[in-house]
């Protein structure tokens, strides 16, 4: 792999450029796919389908559910029964909605013929993609650059800008379609 810095609107910009295999083309075996349940963050699926090699390519779809410092603020000061109930059955709802948002994106995947697994996890969703790279040895992560922009970026971070610069496999990172 070949590692580096490009210059890109006046400042650096990591950038990670994969070595050919012998057979002249880049396989990547376990590819890792953060999903938030947006359309913006699924333009990345037909990239994802064009990496597929059938019953050989290993597929991770992860979504991280983020529970804000007020959500936990909250359920530990009604730590009494109704508001604790409350705080956890809305969170059990949101990562049963996510779980079955990313089984319909899984049975999709292994229609090409990749073997998925498929999580939702709580928390820092780039701290969870970095994890989640590591535990499933991604040689790929793909994932859409469609977060935060202006005061939020500066205030909170980007989510993709993180895991570009923390991750120690290529990222891929697909910029959505304008509408229309």
């Amino acid at each position: 792999m070949t590692a580096g810095t490009r210059q890109e609107l006046g400042r650096g910009v990591p950038y990670v450029r994969p070595q050919p295999s012998k057979g002249g083309g880049v396989v990547y075996g376990r590819i890792l796919v953060p999903l938030d349940g947006s359309a913006l963050a699924e333009c990345v699926l037909p990239h994802v389908r064009g990496l597929i090699r059938p019953n050989q390519t290993k597929v991770f779809l992860l979504s991280v559910l983020t529970v804000s410092l007020w959500e936990r603020t909250v359920a530990l000061m009604t730590s009494h029964p109704p508001g604790l109930r409350l705080s956890t059955m809305a969170l059990t709802r949101a990562r049963a909605q996510l779980v079955i948002y990313l089984r319909g994106v899984a049975a999709h995947l292994r229609e090409r013929g990749a073997l998925v697994h498929q999580e939702a996890r709580e928390g820092n969703p780039a701290e969870e993609i970095l994890n989640c790279a590591v535990e499933f040895e991604a040689d790929l992560i793909v994932m859409s650059g469609h977060d935060l922009s202006g005061a939020s970026r500066w205030l909170y971070g980007s989510v993709a800008d993180r895991v570009l610069r923390g991750a120690a496999c290529p990222v891929l990172l697909v910029r959505p379609r304008p509408p229309g």
